[in-house]
């Protein structure tokens, strides 16, 4: 007669080559075969096996396959392959599993599983009643489902290293609420013993217990879990020494029959991303609140200033003129600046970033027009026609032309601006390259001047325009750069995607 023989259900084929090689350099009382769920099933319904590895197979659930394996033999050895989920290894010891390895110690330490199988077989080697080996597998079980609640039972230590062995707060109910175990993080967090929650309904524990929507929210994921669906909600607990948000959820636990045994309460402390989120929203009110003074106390006074210093050009002497002048234009600057401003903030503003098809030759067109006619003294040249192509955008994809366009004129040096804008479609994306003929820009700040690597509006770039500018095209799964013109100058590359319907 060979050696004892263990099926092992898994899909991991380094499992499978790590466990292979071990056997072949180290002797062992067993060996293993890895076969398919459907095999497993047929083989343990049909002869005695020695025990069943179960892992992670390609078509089912683990869990299904220790509980289906369980059923078929109640005396088997099962070794459930656990990959991290407190949950599901739970879920397997409940369910029929005998023991449970880690499987990222099983494929290092092959040992590890084969000493656990070992130790196993040789318990229910003959000399056992069948009855006896059942109680023994059965305790886990049990344990899960004990009807003594007074708090006086010891755990069993495998369950506690489980169970125990996470920073989220989990407990164990029976499907009418009422809490069996709950785990060392949950009892520590409301500053309890055990036996201060064991046998109480989970809406009535110190955790829940605090006010009638708690424990609303309590009962509700009771009942549906009950019910077979699996409850999942915010709530807010109480603890020791503070209270926690926490992501809620109650989970079923089913036998082989479908029938609802245990079920799983298991918390996440969400508390400090709720903390953050409500400072998110207060910034976001005041940056709101920001964007109205922008765009409406601002901007009606910049443009007063504007009227009024503009009035003054008949009144004064030549003397004068050149003062005037320096008002008009940073008045002329300035509101050109609340208009970017308030362009950043509705980009800040949106909660989504969603794009549309946005013709791109209109809205081209539109911003040179206002370009032209707004720098009578720049020349603005278009080379060749802008391609009949939508791109990916939103309705600001006007203020990324308008900011470059506006940019190579206001910071050009030359007695004469000049303003060439070319576009072209390569490989589904259109390009546009607006060139200038002013001083260019130095290779270590072709980066900066987008503010890439700096603080949004604290970069060191030339002004939010760019800013704005790169913050609009990566939204749009665009890209922007800049270039060395010839003979001198430089050259705004703005390339974005061409939507679906224009291709």
């Amino acid at each position: 007669m060979g050696d004892p023989l263990v099926l092992c259900v898994d899909g991991s084929e380094r499992l499978e080559r790590a466990i292979t090689d071990h056997l072949e350099r180290r002797a062992s009382e067993l060996s293993l075969e890895f076969v398919s769920v459907a095999e497993a099933r047929d083989r343990v319904g049909s002869s005695r096996q020695a025990g069943v590895v179960v892992g992670t197979p390609s078509d089912e659930r683990g869990v299904d396959v220790v509980r289906q394996i369980r059923g078929l033999d109640s005396t088997v050895p099962i070794v459930y392959l656990a990959d991290g989920d407190v949950l599901e290894t739970v879920c397997a010891l409940a369910n029929g599993a005998s023991d449970y390895v880690e499987r990222a110690a099983t494929i290092r330490w092959p040992a590890t599983l084969l000493e656990r199988l070992e130790r196993l077989v040789s318990e229910t080697a003959p000399g056992w009643s069948a009855d006896q080996v059942a109680v023994r597998l059965r305790e886990e079980v049990a344990a899960l489902r004990a009807d003594s609640v007074d708090g006086r039972r010891t755990p069993d230590r495998r369950f506690e290293a489980i169970f125990n062995n996470t920073y989220q707060f989990t407990g164990l109910l029976k499907p009418d609420g009422t809490v069996i175990e709950a785990n060392e993080t949950a009892l520590s967090f409301g500053g309890l013993e055990r036996s201060d929650v064991v046998g109480v309904p989970l809406w009535e524990t110190p955790w829940f217990g605090t006010d009638d929507e708690t424990r609303r929210v309590a009962r509700e994921a009771i009942g549906r879990a009950r019910a077979g669906e699996m409850y999942q909600t915010d709530v807010r607990i109480e603890g020791a020494d503070r209270a926690a948000s926490i992501d809620f959820s109650v989970r079923p636990i089913t036998d082989d029959r479908g029938e609802v045994t245990t079920l799983v309460a298991e918390g996440h402390d969400v508390s400090e991303l709720k903390a953050y989120e409500r400072r998110l929203e207060n910034q976001r009110d005041n940056l709101e609140l920001l964007n109205q003074v922008v765009r409406h106390d601002i901007r009606n006074d910049l443009q007063l200033v504007q009227a009024y210093a503009g009035s003054l050009e008949p009144h004064v002497d030549e003397d004068g003129r050149e003062a005037l002048g320096v008002v008009l234009e940073a008045a002329e600057d300035a509101i050109d600046l609340t208009a970017t401003a308030r362009n950043l903030a509705a980009v800040m503003l949106e909660e989504e970033s969603d794009t549309r098809s946005i013709p791109l030759e209109p809205t081209l067109d539109q911003q040179l027009e206002e370009v032209d006619s707004g720098y009578p003294d720049a020349v603005v040249t278009v080379e060749g026609s802008i391609p009949s192509v939508v791109v990916e955008g939103t309705d600001l994809l006007g203020a990324v032309f308008r900011n470059l366009l506006k940019n190579a004129i206001q910071h050009n040096d030359a007695p004469v601006p000049e303003v060439t804008v070319g576009s072209a479609v390569r490989d589904g994306r259109v390009e546009v390259r607006i060139a200038d003929n002013g001083p260019g820009i130095r290779d270590a700040q072709k980066t900066e001047i987008f503010g890439e690597g700096e603080k949004g509006l604290e970069s060191g770039g030339s002004g939010i325009g760019l800013y704005l500018v790169n913050t609009l095209v990566e939204n749009y799964g665009g890209e922007v750069w800049v270039e060395d013109n010839e003979p001198r100058g430089a050259v705004f590359v703005v390339r974005l995607p061409i939507a679906d319907s224009s291709r």
